[in-house]
């Protein structure tokens, strides 16, 4: 994406991070690692703490790079603020995991829902949304 002598989308550098965790997804055994992964860092965290990492060790780079680009495309938002959105998304990839089968109400499966897709949107919009209101405008009495 760097390479490309200009800016990118926010969709462009969503796709480069989520295609990864999708083709992830779609191995044999990639749903249960995810799911043992999050069970396991949900399982590490105390109650209360904000987990300040994504990745191991061997990821943290990887995030870092990511995380750094989105501050320069949305310099607009406050760092902590734009790592909580960063972690969210991650967590949101890692909890859909681009589902492309939908099961109706009556048990019916239907290929071709194309989860993923709409994911990217979703995540695009709320990344570059504006930056959150002063805590004194929310807690306004009315």
């Amino acid at each position: 994406l760097e390479e490309r002598g200009r800016e990118v989308t926010i969709d462009e550098l969503l796709l480069a991070y989520a295609v990864p965790i999708f083709a992830l997804f779609d191995t044999p055994r990639g749903r249960e690692w995810v799911q043992a992964w999050m069970m396991a860092s949900r399982a590490e965290m105390p109650s209360g703490h904000v987990n300040t990492r994504l990745e191991g060790s061997d990821g943290a780079e990887v995030t870092s790079r990511y995380y750094e680009v989105l501050r320069r495309v949305l310099p607009h938002i406050a760092a902590d603020e734009l790592w909580w959105r960063f972690e969210r998304a991650n967590n949101l990839l890692m909890a859909n995991q681009g589902r492309r089968i939908m099961i109706s109400p009556t048990g019916t499966r239907t290929e071709k829902r194309d989860e993923r897709a709409w994911l990217i949107t979703f995540l695009a919009g709320a990344l570059q949304s504006p930056p959150t209101m002063l805590e004194e405008e929310i807690h306004q009495p009315e």
